[in-house]
């Protein structure tokens, strides 16, 4: 699924769990400060209300990731 600012696939595994993985649409503007600061507020909500929040498994930025995504 393509959004504005992401594109978002579905995992879903044989064990039917599932998972999420979101990645900055190409055109996003200051893609890693984003992901940085979404990384944080969700945090953030999550360690200081009762707001269910998705559990993140991982995340990084751009230039951490070999091919640049």
């Amino acid at each position: 699924m393509k959004g504005g600012y992401n594109v978002f696939y579905r995992l879903e595994y044989k064990d039917g769990t599932s998972a999420a993985v979101r990645i900055p649409s190409p055109a996003t503007k200051f893609p890693d400060e984003k992901v940085r600061y979404e990384v944080a507020t969700m945090r953030y909500v999550a360690a200081n209300t009762t707001i269910p929040v998705p559990k993140i498994y991982h995340w990084g930025t751009a230039e951490e990731n070999p091919l640049g995504l």
